[in-house]
Formats: structure tokens, C-alpha cells, sequence
């Protein structure tokens, strides 16, 4: 596997260098999409596709669909592979943009609870109580 060159190194190579060349030798090949991003995820958090499965009580064709890129996932199925996962904020945002669904926004009610849950590191049914708790729609 190769070593990846952080993006800090890429700005100041960008910033730095007259030569295009140099940058584009480092630049990844492969585009990330959100089903590589979550396959590196799932190796990261050491959970299998079936682990992935139950914690997000998602059917078994759909996990796989989505696994596979033949499915792409709405905004609450990536919450909840997120916190199925146990993903920080700023894995949750990446998943969300890479998914092209809204990132979370702190202004809105429901989205604040979510950060608010992802940083007390809830479990998905944690989450989903604390939403009904508080009168905004669950995950589940």
C-alpha cells in the first residue's frame, strides 16, 4: 500500500513549487468516494460488513449495495452507519459530503443534537432515543 502524502505537504508543495509535475506524482489516482471512504472506515474501526449490518440494523442486501456502490445511501443511513462505526464529527461530515447529502449544520435543531450525540460518542440507539426525547425525528 502506499504511503499517502498528508494535505498539509500538498498545500505548501502547491505553494512552493513551480512545477506542477512534482504534485501531480503524489496526488492519489484512485478518486475517494463515500463506499471507499467507509470500506477505510470499517478497516480503521476493525468492523466487518456483517458487524456494520447489525449495528445499523440495515437490511443485509441493502449493507451490501451500499458496500458495493451499486446503492447511494440517504442522509440517516449514513448517520447511522456513522454511528455504527462510533465515527467522529468530522468523519460524519466527510461521509455526508462524499454521500452528497447535507453536511450536519449546528443551526439546525436536529442537526445540533446529532453533533451533540457524536461528540458524547452515543451508540445509534442512544442517539435515536435522545432525537425522540427531545421531539426531532430519530435515525431508526
Amino acid at each position: 500500500m502506499e504511503k499517502k502524502t498528508p494535505t498539509g505537504e500538498l498545500y505548501e508543495l502547491l505553494e512552493t513549487s513551480g512545477d506542477f509535475c512534482a504534485v501531480d506524482k503524489l496526488l492519489e489516482t484512485e478518486p475517494i468516494t463515500f463506499t471507499r471512504y467507509l470500506k477505510e472506515l470499517m478497516k480503521t474501526y476493525q468492523i466487518t460488513g456483517t458487524g456494520l449490518m447489525r449495528n445499523s440494523l440495515l437490511s443485509k442486501s441493502y449493507t451490501y449495495q451500499v458496500l458495493d456502490g451499486s446503492r447511494q445511501p440517504e442522509r440517516n443511513v449514513v448517520l447511522r452507519l456513522a454511528f455504527s462505526l462510533g465515527c467522529s464529527l468530522k468523519e460524519v461530515q466527510h461521509l455526508l459530503a462524499l454521500s452528497n447529502n447535507g453536511i450536519l449544520y449546528p443551526k439546525i435543531r436536529r442537526d445540533a443534537a446529532i453533533i451533540f450525540g457524536i461528540r458524547q460518542g452515543y451508540s445509534l440507539a442512544e442517539e435515536n432515543e435522545f432525537l425522540e426525547k427531545i421531539g426531532e425525528q430519530g435515525l431508526l
